[in-house]
């Protein structure tokens, strides 16, 4: 039976102390930035577009990196004159979308087959949209461990 005392009280102090790091974890917060995001668009269908385009400019808002990724038929809505279908969350053109997205500060790159697919010509995209800048920048934003990672 002492046995189990012995255990008992092990083990609640074990408890004890898991909760007391807990504590102090919540009164001194992580000092690193918050997560990011990299959200891969490979739809210009405004239902799809409009809710993945809404999610990142709702994490731009809180001050996070976020970069999307056009891929296949979404660079539609990067073309200067396109007709896509208006945004569900806005009424705005998805272009209007994207380009308020990048005003705020967001970062869209498109990939070169998809310009390929647009006919190969940069010129024809709105302003702020092009192929990655950076491509081990973003290869290191996209696996950072607080980024998430998303498809639409």
């Amino acid at each position: 039976m002492r046995w189990l005392n012995t255990a008992l009280l092990g083990g609640a102090l074990c408890i004890g102390a898991g909760v007391t790091s807990l504590s102090a974890f919540a009164d001194n917060p992580d000092p690193s930035p918050s997560s990011g995001l990299v959200l891969f668009l490979t739809q210009s269908d405004p239902m799809v577009a409009s809710h993945g385009l809404h999610i990142a400019s709702r994490m731009l808002d809180e001050d996070r990196q976020v970069t999307i990724m056009l891929i296949g038929e979404a660079g539609q809505i990067a073309v200067k004159d396109a007709a896509t279908g208006a945004s569900r969350f806005t009424g705005e053109s998805l272009q209007q979308d994207l380009a308020a997205f990048i005003a705020a500060g967001g970062t869209v790159a498109i990939t070169p087959p998809t310009v390929a697919s647009l006919g190969g010509d940069y010129g024809v995209l709105i302003e702020g949209v092009g192929p990655p800048k950076d491509h081990q920048g973003l290869h290191d934003h996209m696996f950072e461990p607080r980024t998430k990672l998303m498809v639409f």
